[in-house]
C-alpha cells in the first residue's frame, strides 16, 4: 500500500463513529455487495471496536496482523496503538475501498490476498511480517467456522505471535472450549486444548454487524501453548478418532489393529488410565494426548 507523502492522524484525535447507514452508503458507492458465501458481515458498533482493540494489549511497539480487512473500521483503530499494521482481505474491491479509507495511515499495509492457502500462511504475509524484525507480533480478526482451527494451526508453526483476539460464532466459541461429556466436546475442542489457552470473550448481537447475520458470534483471546506435538498428525489423529465418536475405544482399536485380540485392545486401554468402553467424546484432553503418543509408537 503506497502511502508517500501521507500524513498520519494525531492518535489522539477521535475516530468518526460510521453508522450502519455510513457503511451502507460507503459499500454502495464503492460498488461493493455484501457476499453471504464470503461470510462478508461488517462490524459496524464502534464500542465493540474500541473494545476489540483494548483486548489486543497493543503496546506501541507491536506488529498486528489482521485477518480481513473488509472496510478499514477495525485496521483504523488498530493502527491507532500499534506501531504497524499488517491486514489482508481476499476482496478485491474490499481491498480497494480499505485502501482508500486508510490511505491517511503510513503504518498500515494492506495486502490482497487469501490469508491462508494449502495449509500455509500466504508467503506475502511472511514476508510483509519478516520486515518488522523484532516487533512482538498480535494477530486480529473475524474468522469463519471453515478457517479457524487450520488457520490457527498454520500460524502457530509459521509465526511467532503472543496473542489472538477473534470474532468467531458463538457456536464455534463454545465448541473450542467445550469440556468432555458436553455436546459440544469434539476435535476441535481438543486440537485448540492442545496447542493454545483459550478464553471466551464478550459475546456479540448479530445487530453488531452489518449485514445483520443469523446468529451471534463471540470474542475469543488465543495465546500460543507450549505442546511439541506435531500438529498435523496430532490433527489427523483427532479427527480420526472423534469421526467414531459414538464407538468405544476398544472398538475404535480393532479398526486399528485388527490382528489385536480382544484382552490385548483391553490391557492396552487400561494401562493408559482408559476405561475400554469409554467413547472419545468421554475423554480427557491428557488422556486423547497419552493414546496418541501410544500409538505413535506402532505407527498406527
Amino acid at each position: 500500500m503506497e502511502n508517500d507523502g501521507s500524513v498520519e492522524p494525531e492518535r489522539n484525535s477521535s475516530i468518526p463513529v460510521h453508522t450502519e447507514s455510513d457503511i451502507v452508503r460507503m459499500l454502495r458507492e464503492a460498488g461493493i455487495r455484501p457476499s453471504k458465501r464470503r461470510g462478508q458481515n461488517f462490524l459496524i458498533d464502534h464500542n465493540l471496536l474500541e473494545v476489540i482493540t483494548d483486548t489486543c494489549e497493543i503496546e506501541k511497539s507491536d506488529t498486528i496482523l489482521e485477518v480481513g480487512t473488509g472496510t478499514g473500521l477495525l485496521t483504523e483503530h488498530l493502527a491507532r496503538k500499534a506501531g504497524r499494521v499488517v491486514t489482508v482481505e481476499i476482496d478485491s474491491r474490499l481491498c480497494a475501498l480499505a485502501r482508500e479509507y486508510l490511505s491517511g495511515y503510513s503504518n498500515v499495509t494492506v495486502i490482497k490476498g487469501d490469508i491462508l492457502g494449502k495449509r500455509q500462511i500466504n508467503p506475502e504475509v511472511l514476508g510483509a511480517l519478516k520486515e518488522e524484525g523484532e516487533r512482538k507480533i498480535k494477530v486480529c480478526g473475524n474468522l469463519p467456522y471453515s478457517v479457524a482451527t487450520p488457520f490457527l494451526l498454520s500460524l502457530l508453526g509459521q509465526v511467532s505471535f503472543s496473542l489472538g483476539v477473534f470474532v468467531v460464532q458463538d457456536e464455534v466459541a463454545r465448541r473450542i472450549t467445550a469440556k468432555p461429556g458436553s455436546r459440544e466436546y469434539g476435535a476441535m475442542s481438543v486440537i485448540m486444548g492442545e496447542y493454545f489457552s483459550v478464553s471466551l470473550g464478550r459475546k456479540i448481537h448479530p445487530n453488531c454487524f452489518y449485514p445483520v447475520p443469523q446468529v451471534y458470534s463471540r470474542m475469543i483471546v488465543v495465546r500460543p501453548g507450549t505442546s511439541a506435538t506435531d500438529t498435523t498428525r496430532f490433527s489427523q489423529f483427532v479427527h480420526t478418532l472423534f469421526s467414531q465418536k459414538r464407538k468405544n475405544l476398544s472398538n475404535f482399536l480393532r479398526r486399528l489393529f485388527p490382528e489385536e485380540r480382544l484382552e490385548q485392545r483391553t490391557q492396552r486401554l487400561i494401562s493408559l488410565g482408559i476405561m475400554p468402553t469409554a467413547r472419545a467424546e468421554e475423554l480427557l484432553q491428557q488422556q486423547i494426548l497419552s493414546l496418541y503418543r501410544a500409538l505413535s509408537k506402532q505407527n498406527y
